[in-house]
This record gives structure tokens, C-alpha cells and sequence, in this order.
């Protein structure tokens, strides 16, 4: 989760005050940013639609892309203005593991769970929550699907003034205390899938779309050279239309593969290829 850096930009130049949380709108450089960075968190299924039985369980690990920040959410303009902070865009994948569970009569849950454990000085703790349900196969080739999802937690790290900024007579942060900041993301998300079943139901292509809301918030928690505490806090509340798109392939009775596009418009894009094992019961 280190990727989540890229919050530093919401918060270039911040005043050392505490204050109430400003709160970005839409369309402004620290809501773009928080909105860009949102879009890896989002839990989306990642599977072709198709019924899963009552007590069939699946095993999955996924890598997924992380969007850019452009150089405009680089600049703070709304909250804060002056110094823009550097090293947004430090990670480019990520890994997401997942656990579902057929309930059977088309519904399924599906559970990911990022745990804090301190990787390069971020520690995450970000869970993701989702049920769905499947159609039975239409023409015996096009399924639908409908689901819900969501994804909160946090993130802590030293965003706003690292070890680099402080040692750095040029930057607002020098010779105050590296920043142990915090970002909670959360993403709800409601889709509509619409799949067809190849080759005996091992190859699945799929298309979709939904409505997601994004609710990001973000605290500052650094100390200056004069020992003046920084608390300041950034928040926005915002709405997108996803779109996404992708191919199942069942590559054995157990194994299968998913690779699939994602994108929040207006926020960014991911790509994501997830490998999933299956145990339990395995009929329809």
C-alpha cells in the first residue's frame, strides 16, 4: 500500500495549526488525488458471472495496477497551496488477496483483507466486503450478475514530511519530525454485470458498469522544528460512474484465471489479472 503516498500532494505546504477539515470538492487537484488513489482500493468481483454452489469456496490472490497522479492533482490549489511534494506515484502494483463462499441459489460473499503489517514504513489495514448474485444462464450462454461492495481501513505512514523532507533545507518540513499521517479510504460501490459462458462454461467474457462513492479522508500528524503539532485534516466526498470489463478463464476443475480492466471515470484505470483456487464442492 505504499502507493497511498501519493496523498502527500493533498497536503503541500499545510499550515501548522489545527483547524476543521477542509473539505475538497469535486474536480479539485487534492479530491483528484485522493479520488486516483481510491481507485486500486475499490473491491470489485474480478470473476466472469456464474453460479457458484452452497459451500464451494475460492482462494484468490490478484495483482492489480495502480493509477498515475497526473501533474495537476500534484498541485494542491484548494486546501493548501505552495509546496507541492514529490514521490506519488512510488508504486505501480499491488496485491490483493480474497477469499468467496458460495451460498448457494446464486449468491455468493467475498471477503479481502490487506493486514498491518509495516512494509517499507506504511502500515495498512484495509478491509473489502462484497455480495452478489447470479442469474441462471440465460439461452444457456448470458449470465447477469448484481453486485455490492465495499472497502475501508487505513493507512499510516509518514505522507506528508519523510525522512528525505526533513533533512531538506528547501522543504517546509526541515528539521522537524518525519510525519506518522493517516489515510482512510472507503469505496462503496454497486455494479451490474452481464456475462456469457463459452466452451462448456470455461471461458466467461463479461462487461459491466455501477455507480461507486468515494469518501476519503486524510490527517496530518507532524511536529515542526518548534515542536508545533500539524493536525490538519482533508476530506471530500465524491461519486463515479465504473466501467470494466474482463475474461474468466477455467484453467482446470479447481484453478481459474481472470484478467480485467477497471475504471472510475474521471479517476483512473487499473488492470488486474487474478488466479483463484477453488475447494469444496465444485458443481453447479
Amino acid at each position: 500500500m505504499k502507493h497511498l503516498v501519493a496523498l502527500l500532494a493533498v497536503l503541500g505546504a499545510a499550515p501548522l495549526t489545527a483547524q476543521t477539515p477542509c473539505v475538497a470538492p469535486a474536480g479539485s487537484p487534492e479530491a483528484q488525488t485522493m479520488g486516483t488513489k481510491s481507485v486500486a482500493i475499490a473491491f470489485t468481483p474480478t470473476r466472469g458471472p456464474a453460479r457458484m454452489p452452497a459451500g464451494r469456496v475460492e482462494l484468490g490472490l490478484g495483482v492489480l495496477t495502480v493509477p498515475e497522479v497526473s501533474d495537476y492533482e500534484n498541485t494542491p490549489v484548494t486546501c493548501f497551496s505552495g509546496q507541492t511534494l514529490a514521490n506519488t506515484n512510488a508504486l505501480v502494483v499491488a496485491a490483493q488477496p480474497r477469499i468467496r463462499v458460495g451460498l448457494g441459489s446464486g449468491f455468493a460473499a467475498e471477503a479481502g483483507w490487506v493486514p498491518p503489517i509495516p512494509v517499507s514504513g506504511i502500515q495498512a489495514n484495509i478491509l473489502g466486503l462484497g455480495a452478489d448474485w447470479s442469474s441462471s444462464p440465460l439461452g444457456g450462454v448470458l449470465v447477469a450478475n448484481f453486485s455490492l461492495n465495499a472497502a475501508f481501513g487505513s493507512v499510516h505512514g509518514s505522507f506528508t514530511c519523510d525522512e528525505a523532507d526533513v533533512q531538506d533545507p528547501a522543504n517546509y518540513c526541515y528539521q522537524g519530525t518525519p510525519s506518522d499521517d493517516s489515510f482512510m479510504p472507503a469505496v462503496y460501490g454497486a455494479d451490474l454485470t452481464l456475462g456469457a459462458s463459452f466452451s462448456r462454461g470455461t471461458l466467461r467474457p463479461y462487461v459491466g458498469g455501477g455507480y461507486t462513492r468515494l469518501m476519503p479522508r486524510f490527517q496530518v500528524n507532524y511536529t515542526n522544528a518548534l515542536g508545533i503539532v500539524d493536525d490538519s485534516k482533508v476530506e471530500s466526498n465524491l461519486n463515479a460512474a465504473a466501467i470494466f470489463g474482463g475474461l474468466t478463464w477455467d484453467l482446470a476443475r479447481r484453478w481459474s484465471v481472470t484478467g480485467q480492466f477497471f475504471s472510475l471515470v474521471t479517476y483512473g484505470s487499473s488492470v488486474s489479472l487474478t488466479g483463484r483456487f477453488a475447494v469444496g464442492k465444485l458443481g453447479s
